[in-house]
């Protein structure tokens, strides 16, 4: 009997120590309650939060969705470098003549795919050239991207027909809050249709086109608003660092929710509205984890294996109607 009290004052004694241990140990406290949450009621890791704050803390998970990029067991040595050109189009029309430069007309698209392929170019999408700089995974021979702003209804019309008879890929950065509406912001002012989350779905899956983001609501025209228009990701004229940083980063981190719904979505890429990459832009891009960002300037890029600074502002070719396909390739050849 004894010895039977002997061992529940040591118990006691144990279960004391713990207790006090665990309630002097801010760290220890926090693990042992993850420890015994419900497992539906924890934070998934790496997911946004939805805060405002500049911190890197809701940051997106990188391309690879893992905390470090793993290196690809057969990957290029790091240091290794590749040119790739990005191509820039907004808008298609099925009819034979393209109403603005933003147009081109599907049969010219055909033809201008057609002499990529012929000339031996290799359409690639922004993930393979995360890939290719975080992991070392190899780009096929002369890599081109072909990327599509703003997300018209007109891209899933005309343009993806062609991209399934050519098997050819594309990567369009879309504006959220126009997905699935033909009217400007919250207004009645008409606009150029946009296609739906069906129908971005539709083309994610098929894996020839890449969804990114143009910004949720930071793509602004100024002949429909009523005061003062933003210009692509700039600050406005009242504002100071401190203001925009939490404003552009909700926006952001609110579209990287939104493209959840589009199944094989990449989350972490940006065109940045009318190519406006200001500083605080960048920071805002960086902060919500956008690992690459496209502009509006022209020229080619170069990408280096493990210097992911080369996956930023990549410049792209703006591609009109009126560049027949030899005319694309004596362009993309001089550059």
């Amino acid at each position: 009997m004894n010895n039977f009290k002997h061992k529940g004052y040591i118990i006691a004694l144990l279960l004391f120590t713990v207790a006090f241990f665990l309630s002097s140990s801010p760290a220890v406290t926090e693990a042992a309650r993850a420890l015994f949450q419900p497992a539906e009621s924890r934070p998934v890791s790496g997911e946004l939060s939805g805060e405002t704050g500049s911190g890197s803390d809701t940051a997106a998970p990188d391309p690879n969705g893992s905390g470090m990029p793993q290196r690809d067991p057969d990957g290029v040595p790091e240091g290794t470098a590749a040119t790739v050109p990005v191509l820039m189009y907004h808008a298609f029309t099925a009819g034979s003549y393209a109403p603005s430069d933003l147009y081109v007309t599907q049969a010219r698209f055909r033809q201008q795919l057609q002499a990529l392929q012929s000339a031996g170019y290799s359409f690639v999408t922004c993930k393979d050239l995360q890939n290719f700089v975080s992991r070392g995974t190899p780009l096929p021979q002369n890599p081109i991207l072909l990327t599509c702003d703003d997300g018209y209804l007109d891209n899933y019309l005309y343009a993806y027909p062609v991209l399934q008879e050519l098997n050819a890929r594309m990567t369009i950065f879309t504006v959220g809050i126009s997905i699935g509406k033909d009217t400007y912001r919250d207004t009645s002012q008409a606009i150029n249709p946009h296609f739906s989350f069906a129908q971005a779905a539709e083309m994610s899956t098929s894996g020839l086109v890449e969804i990114g983001s143009h910004t949720y609501d930071m793509h602004r025209w100024p002949a429909l608003e009523t005061g003062e228009a933003r210009h692509g990701m700039e600050p406005l004229s009242s504002e100071t660092k401190e203001t925009y940083l939490p404003f552009a980063e909700s926006d952001l981190r609110y579209m990287y929710q939104q493209l959840s719904l589009v199944p094989g979505s990449n989350r972490t890429i940006l065109a940045y509205p009318q190519g406006a990459n200001h500083p605080w832009a960048q920071e805002a891009a960086a902060n919500c984890g956008m690992t690459l960002t496209c502009t509006t300037q022209k020229g080619t890029n170069t990408l280096v294996v493990g210097d992911p600074n080369t996956l930023l502002n990549l410049n792209r070719y703006t591609v009109t109607d009126d560049l027949t396909g030899g005319k694309l390739l004596q362009l993309l050849t001089v550059q």
